[in-house]
Formats: structure tokens, C-alpha cells, sequence
């Protein structure tokens, strides 16, 4: 992509040097001359009063003297200022006579269009300046992680292709690949093509066959390039390398018939001749095999429904066309009432695709935008019509995605009696106020929905998210509730597929809390994949509402376009201007170059094109009745069908003259194109409003039955963690950024005790914090994580969490990242043993594991097997008291934050985040043996020595617990200094080998742990 007009700093600099100097010259003469200069606007007899009358002069005047005082090199003049430039003073000038002449309006004109030229150079020295730092930002950013786009592939290939060694880099690939076969030419770039031509034109031995329709290029959004086709048409042409397919084996013959007549006999429908031309086709053999038929008559294929203007419909602006509102709501209701009715004949034998009865399957409305098709959904319910919409929307941009997150809330934190009430009054359980004001007031009613949503909690607890809201959602009815709506099943579907995805990001995000922030972040994101993309209502056949872009490639026996006028169009002025040069076939973004006039109609004309493409598209999606609504509807000139039918012979570029005709010209071009289409084309009025409802299938009861499932399922076998055996205790929470209560009763009230408080303790805590931290040690290289180098990760990462929250006497969030500075410093600079040997800045990234995942097996596990295995340490015979889970099996799970190797060993690292106090002395030996234990700690670092111990065991040769296991540091960063060594911040445990058998004889089943 090219942008214009092209500048680099030295011209930028030059436009705004040339601006001041016409200023000055304004300045100057202004002073000197202004009286005589007002004299002779005020005075001229030859300028129009009505243009130049006494008030616009002296805005005129006042915009000069506001310019003068108060220069602004990048903002235009106040308005008014135009008027003293010679064009507009010629344009002001009454009918022969001359306008006024003085260099002070040369000036003025100079200045505007210097002003313009200055403006336009700047904002695309920012915007190249700005694509140039997210490119190479963003390429260093990837490098760093190791990551590699699906783009990165082409443009690396593009570019070995074109170096030194391209040759032989093309030879390698066509050794293994002698014949291409591309498909779909029309949706590809200069880029992909390059690569193509690079690699197999021209060369002996081999085949390049490139296939596409390019009145099928409608995908111009997602970076395809339909001038990149024209280039490859041409290519082909030169070499004789050219084959068309003649033959439509999708429609039948009168419709064949009559798409030939309203794309063939229009002038250049596709604007691009001959690149893109349309050449007549003819049916299939087996064309006419299943034919429609209603009544026992073929309706006419091809049907144009016109709509009228009356007085309750028409514009008042300009006068004598549709209001587009009102024109989106008849087209709509007609094409559902006229789908109702030939469904209600199907029902009864007399509308027929063939030996069959027309199935609502078999019907297909396409629409522009989503909003189209929720309207015509809407209609269609209406009529008691059921419908699914293809859409690639994310469910997660639904208001069920919003209702279901309240309602984590509210189970998350049920303490909170406002976040369980806004729950209740969801759409999912429905409750209304005067239900919620008797709850308020009914102590037992209260208690009982309470004791409902912690069942649910707890059921979420032992067997997952998607258990627990499938039985709470029966239990409050919430499916016959949602059903008993005209979208109730898109609603139930939404929801299920919602729980679906909640089940599967379970697996990573396992506690409540991060499961619920996981919900909040896929809403605020615009990710799109195929789980997020919006399911089918249902598996049976319904009728399809699916967006042109979407339709392409499908099939449908009857389609109908409701809108065909429907295009956006942005207004000129808030945008750029995108299109292709003439010559070079190249893509720009004019910013405000001197052409922009020329560019701008360049682009309309592309925008144009792609609309006649998309129509195109749309009407050959049909395989027997197309229908389409058309009519004088406000804005419809600019459409595509527009310039089919109505195009202007006398405008310089393609464009339509339906603003200028009445509806009887209209209907007389429409009518002209029934003439030519031999009986294949239709045009009628829009069909009146008849309140016809389908009456719906009738389903044969009889052959009805339940199914009983043949199987057990078995839940006890399921994935658990160190959390999960400590939930029966203690409330789960993220356990790396706690914020202890010990740490807030260290000084009576939490509050900082000294003066000067160290700014490590004020340091935010939380979950969102802890995050960050965890991050940034996962992201550095201990041993060179210094100045400059630690400054960019910290910084790149506040970037990328949106800081931490406000610091007091900064400006903005950044003002942390000295502070998380000082504190990895300190962190990998304390000496972790009494021997002042180990610290993570000697430990180099070859010698370590970032959030080493791991499972292993657990044959069976209850709390007391769990305190027998115990039992044999009495220094962690404690870690079990008050236990209370279910009997586990399955696999045991989780996360290390760092295994690393230092002289042979190899220790664990668990980074803690929690704020203890905000003196040095609560990060001593007691104060972290009470954190410990208060958060189970122990047991989890016992979990993970012996997830390390069995790593160990399978992948070191000649493994030795005694010589080989190291330990276990918890590193309380916030408590850690360089100068007090292991005794403040540092906890560390090695277990003994008898403990970690014991418990690894538990887990495997290998016989009692004692």
C-alpha cells in the first residue's frame, strides 16, 4: 500500500517553511494595507450582494485578523477566509464584470492551498512514520517470542525469492511441486502472485494453472486484490493461456436465461472490460431435472417486486422517493408473508421442487449486514416462519455472553446480595421486580434461592462449571423459559454453546475467579475462530438468512434479496482515500495529495465495481426463483442494480440516472429488460400485506420415543489440582497474589507505619498485579537483565496491562515501572542460601523452565490417605488438617513457575507476589512460615517436588533424589533485599526422600502410603 502523496521529513519541513513565508507576506501587507483591502470588498460594485453582502465580509475580515494574530501553521483559517481568495471572489462577481484584483487575494489563495498541502504532508509523514514503528515493532516482538503469522510465511518467501539464492530456492520448490493449481485467482495480492509467477512461469517441465471468476471478487476487506487478477488475465492473455467454462450446472435454464439477459445486455456491467466481462452461459444437461412448480405452473424465475411511493412512505428530502426505513420494512414483510404462503402450499402438496414439496431448507434470504437479517428474522417470526442465521459474529458479543457473566458474579462472590439480585433479574432467570421486592422482604424465600445458588457453587466445585449451570438453569427452567420467546432458541443455543466454551477454558483457567476475569476478557476482545463464531439454531432444515459475503459458493433452489439498494457508504470527508492507480495497477491511500478529486473517483468507481460483483453473486446463489425488491428508494441511485438497469450514458464515469427518473421510468427499464429476457423476467408490485402465517409441520407423534443411554458414565475420574484438594478449607484464589491478612494487622490498621514508606510494600497487589509480575520474570534473561534491557520488558509489559493503577506524584501508570524495577532487581541479586553460592542471576535461560506444566496419574486419593502419607514427616504432617474433599482419580495438574539447574541440582521457584506489611520484618522466617501454612503453601510445593521428582526420574539418566533434587525457594518479592540474603523474602524447603515416596506410593496406588 502506497501513500500519497509520498513525504519524507526535509519536504514536510520545506512545505512549512514556504507557508510561513506566505504568512508573512499576509501579516505585512495587512498591516499595511488592510483598511484599503476592506474598502474594496465593501465597496466593489461587481461583487454579488447576496454572496458578499455586509455580514459575510466581515467574517471574511475577522477570520483574516484572527489568522494574523494567532498563526496555526496545521489548522485551516476559520470559515470564511475562503472568500478572500481568487477563486471564490471570481465565483462571488456578478455577471460581466470583473472581480476585485489585489495581491493581498492572490496571497490569501496561495496561503489555502499551501495550508492544504502542508496539512496533507504532515499527516502522512506521521501515519508512513507510524507504519514503519508498528511494522518493525511488532516484527521485534514476534522474533523475541517466536512467533510466526500466516503473512510472515508469504512475505519471507517473497523476499528469499527475490534475494540471492532465489533461483535455487524456486528450483527447490518446483523439484518437489512441478505442477500449481491455484484456485479462487480472484482473492489473491501482488504479494501471492509474485510468488507464483516467480516460481512456476515460464518454466519447462511445468504447470501453473491459475482458476477464478472475477465477477466473483467480493472479498476486497480481507486484502484481496481484484487488479492483481486483471494483471494475471493480462499475463495469460499474452502467452494464449486462456479457458473459459461455458456451462452453469447449478440453475436452471430460465434462469440461466435470464441472468444472461440482465448482466449480458447491459453496458460493461462489471465496469472493467475486457479484464472482466460477462460472457453468456449456458444450462446443464440436467438443468430442468427438479423443476419449481407452484400450482402446478413454473413461476417466472427472475422477479423484480417494485415498491411505491405514497404519502405514508416518501421522503420529504428530496421529495418522491421511499424512505429507506420504511423500504427495509415492506421488502421484508412481503418476502416473509410470500415464504409463508408458498410453505403453507408446500404443506398441502402444491409447491414442488421436483417429486418433492418445497422444505423451508430450500429457501435462502440474503442480506448486507447483520442488522439486515435480524429485520428479516424478525419478519419471518412474524409469520410464524422458523430461520437460522450463518453468521460469523462471536457469541461472545451477545447478551446472553453479558447475562452469564453477571451470573458468575453473583456465584463467585455470593457474599455480594446486589451481584445475586442483578442475576436474578436476567433474562436467564427471569425474575421481575415485584418477585425480587417479595424476596427482599422474605427472609426464608431468600435463604432458599441462597442456599440454591451455593449448591450450584459447590457443584461447580466437584464437578465442574458446565454441570453445575446445566442443573441450575433446569432447576430455574430456564430453557422453557427462553423457548417461550420468538428468538428462543437462537437464545438456548448461544447458551449452551457458551457453557461449552466455558467447560473447555476450565482446563486452563481452573479457578473462579480467573475463570470469570476469561469470560470478561473474550467479551472485551474482537478474536474471531471457529468455537466463537454463533451456532446454528438447530440441525433441522430451516429457512437461511445469510449475508452476501457468507453466500458465496452455496446454493440455494429459491433466493430472495430483499435489499438490493443496501450499500455503506461512509461520508468522503471523514476518510482517506483507497483506490488503484491507473497505470500500475498499485494500491494507495491518498491522505490529501493535490489528486485526491481524481483519486476519490477512482475509488468510487472500485466501490462500484465490487457492488455489481456482490450482486452477481447474489443472484447466481439461485438455482430456480430469484427475487429481488426494488423500487425508488432513497439512496438506491448509487446501487449496484442501479447501474444495471438505469445506467447514465451521458456521465463521464459509471453511474446510474435513477435519481432523475420517475417511477414510471423506472418501471419502463425494467419492463424493457422483460421484453428482452423472452418470458424469464417478472416485474410486479410489491405483494400487499395479507397476515399469512405458516402453519407449521405436522409431526407424526407416533414415531416418537425417548432413548435411555446404554452406558454409565463414571465422574469420578476427572483433573484436579493442589487448589482443588485445598478447597474443602480455604476459598480458592489465585494463590500468587494474595494479599494476607496478617499482612494488613502488621501495623493495627494496614496503613504504612514508617514516614517515608518503601514504595516495594505500596507496590498494588491483587490478581491483576500478580500477573504482571509473574510475566516479567518469565520474559527476562536473569543474567543481562540490566538497565536498558530491563527497562524495555517492564515498560513493553505496563504497556501491555495497562499499567497497574495510578502512583501517587506520577502522571500515569507507568509511574510503577521504576519500582518493578528495583524490586527484579532485588529478586535476582538476594543470595538464596546461607553460603551466598545461588542467586537467579547466575542461572542463564539454557538452565531453566518457564511455568513448567505437568500431569501425572492419580490412582485414588481421600484425606486420609492423604494425612497417612503425611504422617511420616513431622514437619508436614500438618499440611492436610482440615481437608475434606471427595475421593479423587484421574490426573493431578498444574503449573511450576520455575525449575531451574544450578551446579548439577535442580530446584523449584515459586514466585509470590502477596503483600505481607510494609515493614522488612514481616518477610522474615516466622512471618513466612504463617503465610505458608495459611495458604496450604506447603502442600502445594510437596505436589510439585514430586511432579519435579518423577520428571526427574524419566528423563535424567542416573537420577538421584539425594544428589540430583535441590529444593524448593518461595520467593515473597516484595520482601526481598540484596543486603539481608536469605533471611528476609526467601523461603526454602527440601523435603526428604521418605516423604516424597510416600506420597508418590499414594498417588501411583502402589500399596499403603505408611
Amino acid at each position: 500500500l502506497r501513500l500519497l502523496p509520498a513525504v519524507d521529513e526535509d519536504r514536510v519541513e520545506d512545505a512549512k517553511r514556504e507557508l510561513l513565508d506566505v504568512l508573512e507576506q499576509l501579516q505585512a501587507m495587512w498591516r499595511d494595507q488592510g483598511k484599503g483591502i476592506a474598502h474594496i470588498l465593501t465597496s466593489s460594485p461587481a461583487l454579488n450582494r447576496r454572496s458578499y453582502n455586509k455580514r459575510v465580509v466581515a467574517k471574511a475580515l475577522d477570520a483574516v485578523a484572527a489568522l494574523i494574530d494567532a498563526p496555526q501553521l496545521r489548522d485551516e483559517p476559520s470559515g470564511g477566509f475562503e472568500r478572500l481568495t481568487p477563486a471564490e471572489l471570481e465565483r462571488g462577481t456578478k455577471e460581466g464584470l470583473e472581480p476585485p484584483i489585489h495581491p493581498f487575494f492572490d496571497l490569501c489563495g496561495r496561503y489555502l492551498d499551501l495550508q492544504s498541502h502542508a496539512a496533507a504532508a504532515d499527516k502522512a509523514l506521521f501515519l508512513t512514520s507510524a507504519r514503519r514503528f508498528i511494522r518493525e515493532a511488532l516484527d521485534r516482538r514476534k522474533r523475541g517470542e517466536g512467533l510466526m503469522y500466516f503473512d510472515d510465511l508469504l512475505r519471507r518467501l517473497d523476499l528469499a525469492l527475490a534475494a540471492e539464492g532465489g533461483d535455487a530456492l524456486a528450483a527447490g520448490i518446483r523439484e518437489r511441486f512441478p505442477v500449481a493449481l491455484i484456485d479462487e485467482l480472484q482473492d489473491t495480492d501482488p504479494q501471492q502472485y509474485r510468488i507464483f509467477r516467480r516460481v512456476w512461469a515460464g518454466q519447462p517441465g511445468c504447470g501453473l494453472f491459475l482458476i477464478g471468476d472475477p465477477k466473483q471478487a467480493i472479498y476486497a476487506f480481507r486484502g484481496a486484490d481484484i487488479f492483481t487478477y486483471m494483471q494475471a488475465r493480462d499475463d495469460s492473455d499474452r502467452e494464449g493461456n486462456q479457458y473459459t467454462l461455458g456451462v452453469n450446472r447449478r440453475s436452471g435454464s430460465r434462469l440461466v436465461t435470464a441472468v444472461n439477459t440482465l448482466f449480458g445486455t447491459a453496458h460493461n456491467p462489471f465496469i472493467y472490460e475486457p479484464h472482466i466481462a460477462f460472457e453468456p452461459v449456458k444450462p446443464g444437461p440436467a438443468a430442468d431435472d427438479k423443476p419449481l412448480r407452484v400450482d402446478g405452473e413454473e413461476p417466472v424465475p427472475l422477479q423484480f417486486w417494485m415498491l411505491r411511493v405514497d404519502a405514508e412512505n416518501q421522503t420529504t428530502r428530496p421529495p418522491g422517493f421511499v424512505r429507506r426505513d420504511a423500504a427495509l420494512g415492506a421488502a421484508a414483510g412481503a418476502c416473509a408473508e410470500h415464504i409463508a404462503g408458498l410453505l403453507n402450499l408446500a404443506a398441502r402438496g402444491r409447491a414442488t421442487i421436483g417429486s418433492e414439496s418445497l422444505a423451508p431448507a430450500d429457501i435462502a434470504l440474503l442480506v448486507r449486514t447483520h442488522r439486515e437479517g435480524d429485520l428479516v428474522q424478525q419478519a419471518l417470526r412474524t409469520c410464524g416462519v422458523a430461520s437460522v442465521s450463518l453468521s460469523e459474529d462471536s457469541v461472545f458479543a451477545t447478551e446472553d455472553a453479558a447475562e452469564l457473566e453477571t451470573l458468575l458474579g453473583a456465584l463467585v462472590d455470593l457474599q455480594d446480595e446486589g451481584l445475586v439480585r442483578a442475576a436474578l433479574a436476567t433474562s436467564l432467570l427471569g425474575r421481575t421486580a415485584e418477585e425480587l421486592e417479595r424476596l427482599v422482604n422474605d427472609d426464608l424465600a431468600w435463604e432458599d434461592t441462597l442456599a440454591r445458588f451455593q449448591s450450584c457453587r459447590e457443584r461447580w466445585r466437584q464437578r465442574g462449571v458446565m454441570v453445575a449451570l446445566q442443573e441450575l438453569l433446569a432447576v430455574e427452567q430456564v430453557p422453557a423459559r427462553l423457548l417461550r420467546r420468538p428468538d428462543g432458541e437462537r437464545r438456548l443455543t448461544n447458551l449452551l454453546q457458551l457453557l461449552e466454551l466455558l467447560q473447555v477454558a476450565s482446563k486452563d483457567h481452573p479457578g473462579r475467579d480467573e475463570l470469570l476475569r476469561w469470560l470478561g476478557d473474550q467479551r472485551a476482545g474482537d478474536e474471531r475462530d471457529q468455537a466463537r463464531q454463533l451456532r446454528l439454531e438447530s440441525d433441522e432444515g430451516l429457512v437461511k438468512v445469510v449475508t452476501l459475503y457468507k453466500s458465496k459458493g452455496l446454493e440455494y433452489p429459491l433466493v430472495f434479496i430483499p435489499f438490493p439498494w443496501s450499500y455503506f457508504s461512509r461520508p468522503e470527508r471523514s476518510r482517506p482515500v483507497l483506490f488503484h492507480s491507473e497505470e500500475a495497477r498499485e494500491a494507495c491511500l491518498d491522505l490529501g495529495s493535490p489528486d485526491e478529486r481524481e483519486h476519490r473517483v477512482l475509488e468510487r468507481t472500485e466501490q462500484l465495481a465490487e457492488r455489481l460483483r456482490l450482486l452477481y453473486v447474489g443472484i447466481t446463489r439461485a438455482a430456480r426463483l430469484c427475487v429481488l425488491c426494488w423500487g425508488k428508494v432513497n439512496g438506491a441511485q448509487d446501487a449496484a442494480l442501479a447501474y444495471l438497469l438505469h445506467r447514465d450514458p451521458q456521465s463521464e464515469i459509471p453511474a446510474s440516472r435513477m435519481r432523475h427518473l420517475s417511477e414510471q421510468e423506472i418501471a419502463d427499464d425494467l419492463n424493457a429488460l422483460a421484453g428482452r429476457a423472452a418470458g424469464t423476467v417478472e416485474v410486479r408490485g410489491l405483494p400487499e400485506p395479507t397476515g399469512e402465517r405458516w402453519i407449521g409441520q405436522v409431526a407424526d407423534r407416533a414415531r416418537l420415543e425417548v432413548r435411555e443411554p446404554g452406558s454409565i458414565i463414571d465422574s469420578s475420574w476427572r483433573v484436579s489440582s493442589y487448589s482443588g484438594l485445598a478447597r474443602g478449607d480455604d476459598e480458592e484464589r489465585p494463590d500468587y497474589d494474595a494479599a494476607s491478612q496478617q499482612g494488613a494487622t502488621a501495623t493495627g490498621s494496614g496503613a504504612p507505619s514508617q514516614a517515608d514508606p518503601d514504595p516495594l510494600f505500596q507496590l498494588p497487589a491483587g490478581i491483576h498485579a500478580g500477573h504482571f509480575l509473574h510475566e516479567v520474570f518469565e520474559s527476562l534473561d536473569f543474567p543481562v537483565a540490566r538497565e536498558e534491557r530491563l527497562t524495555g520488558v517492564v515498560h513493553d509489559l505496563l504497556d501491555r496491562y495497562g499499567g497497574l493503577g495510578p502512583r501517587t506524584g506520577d502522571a500515569g501508570d507507568r509511574g510503577w515501572g521504576g519500582v518493578v524495577e528495583v524490586l527484579v532487581t532485588n529478586v535476582l541479586d538476594t543470595w538464596l542460601d546461607p553460603d551466598r553460592s545461588l542467586r537467579l542471576r547466575e542461572v542463564a535461560a539454557v538452565d531453566r523452565l518457564t511455568e513448567m506444566e505437568f500431569h501425572f496419574p492419580l490412582a485414588g486419593l481421600d484425606p486420609d490417605a492423604l494425612r497417612a502419607a503425611l504422617a511420616v514427616s513431622r514437619d508436614h504432617a500438618h499440611c492436610a488438617d482440615g481437608l475434606d474433599f471427595d475421593h479423587l482419580r484421574g490426573l493431578m495438574r498444574g503449573f511450576i513457575d520455575l525449575v531451574f539447574r544450578f551446579d548439577g541440582r535442580f530446584y523449584i521457584v515459586d514466585y509470590k507476589s502477596n503483600r505481607l506489611g510494609d515493614r522488612l520484618s514481616d518477610y522474615e522466617r516466622d512471618s513466612l512460615r504463617d503465610a505458608i501454612r495459611a495458604h496450604r503453601y506447603d502442600l502445594q510445593y510437596l505436589i510439585y517436588s514430586l511432579a519435579l521428582h518423577r520428571f526427574l526420574g524419566w528423563r535424567l539418566p542416573g537420577y538421584d533424589f539425594e544428589r540430583h533434587f535441590g529444593g524448593v525457594y518461595y520467593l515473597f518479592l516484595r520482601g526481598m533485599r540484596p543486603e539481608s540474603g536469605s533471611i528476609s523474602g526467601v523461603w526454602y524447603d527440601r523435603p526428604d526422600l521418605a516423604l516424597i515416596s510416600a506420597l508418590d506410593r499414594l498417588f501411583s496406588g502402589r500399596g499403603k502410603a505408611a
